[in-house]
Formats: C-alpha cells, structure tokens, sequence
C-alpha cells in the first residue's frame, strides 16, 4: 500500500453547518476542519474515514447525490451499528439486509440532510468466513 495519497470523498451539501451537525450528532464524526466564519467547505471524521462537505464548490454537482461505500473489518458490528444510528436519530433508508451479491454480508444504508448516501457492508455476527 502507497501513502501516495490521501483519499477523501466530497458531498455537495446546501448548508455545511447543518450538515457537519448532522454527521457529528447523527453519524459520530468528528469536526476536523472548516474554512473559516461562515464555512463553505468542512471536513468530518470518523475511525479513519475523513468526508469533505462542501456547499460552495462546483463538483460534485448540485442535486446529484453522492454514494460513499464502506466495508467493515470486524464481523458482526454492522447490527451494532445500526443500534448507534436508530439512537442518535440517523436517516436510515434500509436497515440491515442480506445482500443478493455475497452470502452471508449484510447491507446498511443511511442518508444524509442533502440526499448523500454511506451504504455500510459487514459479515452477519457468527459467521465463519470462506
């Protein structure tokens, strides 16, 4: 693995305020950064996972969400996390499901206050992988 780069997904949003509240109350993040007063841009993390929001740029493009696709390393942490989300009041659009794709792997997906969605995948709890 390089450390050529640093990667970092970009959703457009119309309020960066509203949408760093919503990642940090919701979702768990963390505030890293933002431009300044009023902020056009801001950047949210969590565990490793590093999000640029942004209202002022010209991509993405506006009315066009963003998926952000996440797999977890440890099996069986996808029900917990869905239990974090329901608590903190998170947009859940699917709630976990076996994929049709891979046996055994469940799907969450959540949205945020502009449409943008982190679709998680992890193995179910219990399950041997092979």
């Amino acid at each position: 693995m390089s450390d050529e780069f640093y990667a970092r997904p970009m959703f457009r949003v119309r309020d960066v305020e509203r949408a760093v509240a919503y990642y940090c109350e919701r979702l768990g993040f963390v505030r890293s950064w933002d431009s300044g007063d009023q902020p056009v841009m801001a950047q949210v993390g969590r565990n490793g996972l590093d999000v640029i929001l942004a209202s002022g740029s010209v991509t993405p493009r506006a009315g066009v969400p963003a998926v952000l696709c996440l797999s977890l390393h440890e099996p069986g942490n996808l029900e917990a996390l869905q239990r974090e989300f329901q608590e903190r009041g998170a947009r859940i659009v699917a709630t976990c499901f076996e994929v049709a794709w891979q046996e055994g792997t469940l799907q969450l997906e959540v949205e945020d206050l502009d449409g943008n969605v982190l679709i998680f995948w992890g193995e179910e709890r219990g399950r041997q992988p092979g």
